[in-house]
Protein backbone atom coordinates (compact mmCIF):
# COMPACT_ATOMS: atom_id res chain seq x y z
CA UNK A 1 0.00 0.00 0.00
CA UNK A 2 1.54 3.54 -0.85
CA UNK A 3 1.38 6.16 2.06
CA UNK A 4 1.67 9.63 1.17
CA UNK A 5 2.80 12.04 3.26
CA UNK A 6 2.54 15.95 2.63
CA UNK A 7 3.21 19.17 4.61
CA UNK A 8 2.19 22.52 4.26
CA UNK A 9 2.94 25.85 6.06
CA UNK A 10 0.17 27.34 6.94
CA UNK A 11 0.22 30.62 8.42
CA UNK A 12 -1.17 31.25 12.15
CA UNK A 13 -4.54 33.80 13.13
CA UNK A 14 -4.14 35.94 15.67
CA UNK A 15 -5.05 34.52 18.67
CA UNK A 16 -7.03 37.67 19.58
CA UNK A 17 -8.81 37.49 16.93
CA UNK A 18 -10.12 33.55 17.77
CA UNK A 19 -10.70 34.63 21.17
CA UNK A 20 -12.86 37.34 20.03
CA UNK A 21 -14.59 35.35 17.42
CA UNK A 22 -15.22 31.76 18.90
CA UNK A 23 -17.45 32.65 21.62
CA UNK A 24 -19.83 34.73 19.21
CA UNK A 25 -19.91 31.34 16.73
CA UNK A 26 -20.71 29.31 19.75
CA UNK A 27 -23.41 32.10 20.99
CA UNK A 28 -25.08 32.20 17.39
CA UNK A 29 -25.32 28.40 17.25
CA UNK A 30 -26.55 28.11 20.87
CA UNK A 31 -29.15 30.92 20.19
CA UNK A 32 -30.56 28.64 17.75
CA UNK A 33 -33.84 26.64 19.04
CA UNK A 34 -35.65 23.19 17.61
CA UNK A 35 -38.90 23.28 16.77
CA UNK A 36 -39.42 19.68 15.51
CA UNK A 37 -37.71 19.20 12.58
CA UNK A 38 -36.81 23.31 11.76
CA UNK A 39 -33.52 24.80 13.66
CA UNK A 40 -34.87 28.47 14.14
CA UNK A 41 -33.23 31.64 14.44
CA UNK A 42 -33.82 34.03 17.61
CA UNK A 43 -36.30 35.97 15.63
CA UNK A 44 -38.06 32.53 15.21
CA UNK A 45 -36.73 32.66 10.92
CA UNK A 46 -36.13 28.85 10.20
CA UNK A 47 -32.28 28.34 9.13
CA UNK A 48 -33.04 27.59 5.63
CA UNK A 49 -31.52 23.49 4.31
CA UNK A 50 -30.87 22.78 7.60
CA UNK A 51 -33.21 19.97 9.46
CA UNK A 52 -32.86 18.20 12.67
CA UNK A 53 -34.00 14.55 12.52
CA UNK A 54 -32.32 13.12 15.68
CA UNK A 55 -31.92 13.66 19.14
CA UNK A 56 -31.90 17.08 21.24
CA UNK A 57 -31.09 20.25 19.20
CA UNK A 58 -26.85 20.69 20.12
CA UNK A 59 -26.77 17.83 22.30
CA UNK A 60 -24.38 14.48 21.87
CA UNK A 61 -26.18 12.38 19.71
CA UNK A 62 -28.11 15.14 17.58
CA UNK A 63 -28.29 14.29 13.81
CA UNK A 64 -29.30 17.58 11.25
CA UNK A 65 -29.45 17.22 7.34
CA UNK A 66 -27.87 19.67 5.56
CA UNK A 67 -29.29 20.51 1.99
CA UNK A 68 -32.85 19.78 0.14
CA UNK A 69 -34.46 16.48 0.88
CA UNK A 70 -34.63 16.53 -3.16
CA UNK A 71 -30.92 16.65 -4.20
CA UNK A 72 -29.06 13.63 -4.91
CA UNK A 73 -26.05 14.09 -2.48
CA UNK A 74 -26.81 13.85 1.19
CA UNK A 75 -24.89 15.49 3.63
CA UNK A 76 -25.32 15.39 7.59
CA UNK A 77 -23.84 16.33 10.60
CA UNK A 78 -24.00 14.48 13.83
CA UNK A 79 -23.15 16.20 17.26
CA UNK A 80 -20.59 13.75 19.30
CA UNK A 81 -19.94 16.28 21.92
CA UNK A 82 -21.37 19.82 22.49
CA UNK A 83 -19.94 20.90 26.06
CA UNK A 84 -18.31 25.07 26.02
CA UNK A 85 -16.20 24.13 28.76
CA UNK A 86 -14.76 21.45 27.64
CA UNK A 87 -14.89 20.38 23.67
CA UNK A 88 -16.93 20.22 20.80
CA UNK A 89 -17.34 17.25 18.12
CA UNK A 90 -19.10 17.03 15.38
CA UNK A 91 -18.75 14.21 12.45
CA UNK A 92 -20.23 15.37 9.02
CA UNK A 93 -21.15 12.56 6.11
CA UNK A 94 -21.40 13.35 2.98
CA UNK A 95 -22.94 10.88 0.37
CA UNK A 96 -22.90 11.37 -3.51
CA UNK A 97 -23.11 9.28 -6.52
CA UNK A 98 -19.35 9.29 -6.98
CA UNK A 99 -18.29 10.21 -3.37
CA UNK A 100 -18.63 9.28 0.30
CA UNK A 101 -16.99 11.18 3.26
CA UNK A 102 -16.79 11.50 6.71
CA UNK A 103 -15.09 14.14 8.49
CA UNK A 104 -14.53 14.39 12.31
CA UNK A 105 -13.84 17.41 13.63
CA UNK A 106 -13.28 18.02 17.69
CA UNK A 107 -11.94 21.41 19.43
CA UNK A 108 -11.17 21.50 22.85
CA UNK A 109 -11.92 24.30 24.84
CA UNK A 110 -14.34 25.59 22.63
CA UNK A 111 -14.64 29.60 24.09
CA UNK A 112 -10.63 29.54 24.17
CA UNK A 113 -9.53 27.15 21.91
CA UNK A 114 -6.53 25.18 22.93
CA UNK A 115 -6.53 22.32 20.27
CA UNK A 116 -7.85 20.96 17.21
CA UNK A 117 -8.12 17.72 15.87
CA UNK A 118 -9.27 16.27 12.48
CA UNK A 119 -10.05 13.01 10.97
CA UNK A 120 -11.13 11.97 7.67
CA UNK A 121 -12.02 9.22 5.27
CA UNK A 122 -13.08 9.65 1.69
CA UNK A 123 -14.27 6.28 -0.81
CA UNK A 124 -15.45 6.52 -4.31
CA UNK A 125 -18.95 3.99 -5.15
CA UNK A 126 -19.17 0.49 -4.48
CA UNK A 127 -16.16 -1.23 -6.81
CA UNK A 128 -14.73 1.83 -7.75
CA UNK A 129 -11.14 0.54 -6.22
CA UNK A 130 -8.44 1.05 -3.85
CA UNK A 131 -7.15 4.51 -5.63
CA UNK A 132 -10.58 5.83 -4.79
CA UNK A 133 -10.04 5.88 -1.43
CA UNK A 134 -8.49 8.10 1.75
CA UNK A 135 -8.03 9.04 5.24
CA UNK A 136 -6.11 11.59 6.91
CA UNK A 137 -5.87 13.34 10.05
CA UNK A 138 -4.22 16.49 11.98
CA UNK A 139 -4.02 18.10 15.13
CA UNK A 140 -2.68 21.52 16.22
CA UNK A 141 -1.78 22.80 19.59
CA UNK A 142 -2.95 26.09 19.50
CA UNK A 143 -1.44 27.46 22.19
CA UNK A 144 1.97 25.86 21.09
CA UNK A 145 1.12 27.36 17.77
CA UNK A 146 0.45 30.81 18.51
CA UNK A 147 3.54 30.95 20.94
CA UNK A 148 6.04 29.91 18.23
CA UNK A 149 4.43 32.53 15.70
CA UNK A 150 5.15 35.13 18.34
CA UNK A 151 8.54 34.20 18.10
CA UNK A 152 11.26 36.58 16.06
CA UNK A 153 12.21 34.56 12.64
CA UNK A 154 15.12 31.75 13.07
CA UNK A 155 14.40 31.64 16.63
Amino acid sequence: MAVLRHSVTVLAVERALVAELAPLVWDLAESTRADGTAVRTPDGRPVEDLRLVKGRHLRAGALYEIGRADDGERMAVRVREWRRTAAIEVEQRLSAPDLNARVTLRLTAPDRPRLVEGRGRMWGPDGSGVLRRGTGSARADLAAWWDAAALPPGA
